[in-house]
């Protein structure tokens, strides 16, 4: 086995019942020692974001958004936006290590279900972004990991980077997508997902342009927090 994170060949170990399925396994999995990379978010965690804390409570975000957009829909993230992951991060959505998208297959295999008569719907990117990238991370994971999605969003242009913004500016972006035509009339409801989340300022406009036709958005996902 390859590794798809730090590129060093291991000896790969299969059980038993796991020999038949063999060709369906992808190229690059991730080593023991890169998997320890990957933090889950610890327990307790805010009901409405996924921010780990020391207690259940909704947290102090989520208090905001509730003066902001109080139909924000909860949200669930995987694994910790750390210094690891933001390296991962880096080297696969900013440096074009396009086969670290192999990374979070296995790891994924289990924690995203989607219900019958609903539609995970990817954050997509703007045109611009994604000639300058040539893919969009989350999309990328996701067909790697062998999910099927819609399509649903089209995203008009790109937020100003959100790292030189203030919270409260974050919070207040305006609206920069737009639901594909053909997706406007689905009754599925909506699960939105998108790689990270900081101030949740994405997934919300996301949110509100389904609402905005009369869409159904249940819940959001993101793979870090």
């Amino acid at each position: 086995m390859i590794c798809c994170n730090c590129l060093k060949e291991s000896p790969t170990q299969f059980a038993f019942f796991e020999l038949f399925t063999i060709r369906n396994k992808p190229p690059f999995q991730l080593c023991s020692s890169c998997q320890k990379k990957f933090t889950e978010i610890p327990q307790p965690r805010c009901p409405g974001c996924a921010r780990s804390q020391t207690t259940k409570e909704i947290c102090s975000d989520c208090l905001k958004w509730q003066t902001v957009y109080s139909q924000k829909v909860p949200h669930e993230a995987f694994f910790m936006y750390d210094a690891d992951f933001s390296e991962w991060m880096e080297q696969f959505k900013f440096k074009g290590a396009y086969h670290y998208r192999f990374a979070l297959t296995e790891m994924l295999a289990g924690k995203i279900t989607i219900p019958k008569n609903h539609l995970l719907v990817p954050i997509p990117l703007s045109r611009q972004r994604y000639e300058s990238r040539g893919f969009n991370q989350v999309t990328a994971v996701l067909e790697s990991a062998k999910f099927a999605y819609t399509p649903l969003l089209n995203r008009k242009v790109d937020f100003t980077a959100q790292s030189f913004q203030k919270k409260k500016e974050r919070m207040n972006l305006p609206q920069v997508f737009e639901v594909n035509e053909k997706f406007a009339n689905s009754s599925q409801k909506i699960i939105l997902i998108d790689d990270v989340y900081t101030t949740g300022t994405t997934l919300v406009r996301a949110q509100q342009a389904c609402e905005g036709q009369n869409l159904k958005v249940v819940k959001t996902l993101s793979f870090a927090r």
